[in-house]
Order: C-alpha cells, then structure tokens, then sequence
C-alpha cells in the first residue's frame, strides 16, 4: 500500500492526519488546527486539477467566498489557501454519517428511516439549499454522501466544490453524480438552475 505523502504535512497551522473521503476532484482529511486544538477536515484539490490554474485559483476564491456564510445546515468553511503548489480550504469536522452511509444502516437492519427523521433531514438541506439559492450559488451535487448527520443530530449539507456563482456562467462540462442529477444539468452544467438542486433533493 502506498504511503499518502501528505499525511502528518502541515498547511498553515493545519496538519493532515488521516483521509476520510476521496472524489472526483478532491481528497477530504481529517486533521487537527494546531493554534486552536480543534479538529478540522480539510480538502485538498487532485493533482491533475492544479495543473489548471484557471479550475484551482476559483477553487479557493470560491471557498474563501463561502467562508462568509452563516447557516446551521452548510458546514462552515473557515480558511482557504495555496501552498507547495496544494490547493485547499479548511472546514469545520463533522463527528457522525454521511447520509448514505446511515441509509445503508437501516437497509442491512431490513428496516426503514423513521418519518419524522426524513421530514427533519429533507427539511435540514432544504433550508440550506434555500440560503444558497438567495446567494446566486448552486450547489449541483446534491446527493447521500454530501449530507452529514452529526452525532447530535445536527444536519449539514457539505461540498460545495461544484457550485458555481450564476452570474459567472463559466462551467461548460457535465459535473456531478448522474443518480441525482436533473435533465438539464445532464445536458450542460451551466443550464443547472436553483430547481436543478431541488430534483436532486
């Protein structure tokens, strides 16, 4: 097995300790801010991605945009930055399961997710959908594993490496999960429309 050559590096007064999700675009880690003695997940953009200095300087100029928001149910970004040629943006740890993996629970316990829990999740990304859209941003990857359900029962929509500003227009191929994903943003990710996130929801 391959030693992950990031794992105990250090970006600002961040350091990786361990992997916790891998996509298309981007590796998620798990680490620890070191100033603050917090844990931390941070997103490091794929080598083949920083190749293209257009795609990875709007990945952090959209997350340190992002890094404005208020809202109970958006993870909180809270830095984001280049170096050693790694792009990154830093966000709050969410202590619990993506939404598909707590599916996947009740599937191999042959039962179903209670009602009330259903309406309280789907009500959960729809209000963070909504302050989005308020935004101008959407989020065009709506899907299981981009829905946290904290311990506590906080729920967060996460990964917002898709969302676009739609005033920008400026993404013209087909990004996201094809399961979840509305005709039109299908055909072209620049027709995707604040109704496009709802037919994933």
């Amino acid at each position: 097995m391959i030693e992950d050559p990031l794992l105990g590096h250090q970006l600002a007064n961040f350091r990786m300790e361990r992997v916790v999700g891998r996509g298309g675009m981007a590796q998620v880690y798990y680490g620890t801010d070191v100033k603050l003695h917090r844990p931390v997940a941070i997103k490091v953009i794929d080598a083949r991605y920083r190749d293209k200095p257009t795609y990875a300087e709007r990945f952090v100029r959209e997350a340190r945009a992002l890094a404005t928001w208020r809202h109970d149910n958006i993870t909180q970004i809270y830095y984001a930055d280049d170096e050693d040629g790694l792009y990154y943006y830093v966000m709050e740890f969410v202590d619990g399961l993506d939404l598909g993996e707590l599916m996947t629970q009740y599937v191999n316990d042959g039962s179903l997710m209670p009602d009330a829990d259903v309406l309280r999740i789907g009500t959960a990304v729809a209000k963070a959908l909504d302050y989005a859209h308020q935004r101008g941003i959407i989020h065009r990857d709506v899907k299981p594993s981009n829905v946290l359900v904290a311990r506590n029962g906080r729920v967060l929509l996460t990964d917002f490496g898709l969302a676009m500003d739609v005033s920008q227009g400026s993404l013209g191929e087909v990004f996201g999960s094809p399961h979840y994903m509305s005709p039109e943003q299908a055909r072209h990710s620049a027709s995707a429309i604040p109704q496009s996130d709802l037919y994933s929801l």
